[in-house]
């Protein structure tokens, strides 16, 4: 073997190792531009569910003090939803109301990782055969929030249960109780999440309660 194979042979292993650096550096990078990227996203979602937070916690203390048709899917809805796909769950509120026969809005506001509050209003079509809903619904939340979202389920005057599915792959289930007015509970008790009195309102006849605890007048 010649000076000059043995230099080509040098420059060509040295040109691999140089390929297989910068390979390394690009996927280098791209691990570190997906995790940037995806924390902001998470900081992105937390800032618009603290100044999105407060404007619904009003509306649910103002929707709280109104007494909704025993039998009416509209109202105050309150449980929890789990995801079948990474497993997270947390806590959900929902005011349901009725824009139409067969129509309804959920303005829903739920928390991830205990903390991060997240809210979206799903337009629902709803059919009613005298003991039971079924509603179906969609919106596009955004490539943020997981893209086009859809909504599936049954709902009784006291229980609601719904699978919902996300553009970005995520699924699981909505799980609530409607609360019900203090009035209808026995004396002058509080109703909880479960529909349960726990007896804390006293002497708050036609009022509700809030989820913190509070009657509504």
């Amino acid at each position: 073997m010649t000076f000059t194979d043995q230099q080509r042979l040098s420059d060509c292993g040295t040109t691999m190792a140089n390929t297989e650096t910068s390979n390394r550096f690009r996927t280098g990078n791209a691990a570190v531009e997906m995790t940037i990227r995806l924390s902001v996203a998470v900081v992105l979602l937390a800032l618009c569910g603290m100044l999105t937070g407060c404007s619904f916690e009003r509306q649910w203390q103002e929707a709280t003090r109104y007494s909704y048709p025993e039998q009416e899917l509209a109202g105050c809805w309150e449980g929890t939803w789990q995801s079948d796909y990474n497993g997270h769950h947390g806590g959900l509120r929902a005011i349901i109301t009725k824009q139409g026969e067969g129509y309804y809005d959920a303005h829903f506001h739920a928390t991830y990782a205990a903390v991060i509050p997240f809210e979206f209003e799903l337009p629902l079509l709803v059919t009613d055969d005298g003991q039971a809903y079924a509603l179906e619904g969609e919106a596009d939340l955004g490539w943020l929030a997981g893209g086009l979202y859809t909504c599936n389920g049954n709902a009784t005057a006291t229980d609601f249960v719904a699978a919902y599915s996300a553009e970005n792959k995520d699924h699981g289930t909505f799980t609530m109780q409607k609360k019900r007015p203090c009035a209808e509970c026995s004396g002058s008790g509080m109703c909880g999440s479960s529909g349960s009195c726990n007896g804390n309102c006293s002497g708050a006849a036609g009022g509700t309660c809030g989820s913190c605890g509070s009657c509504g007048r």
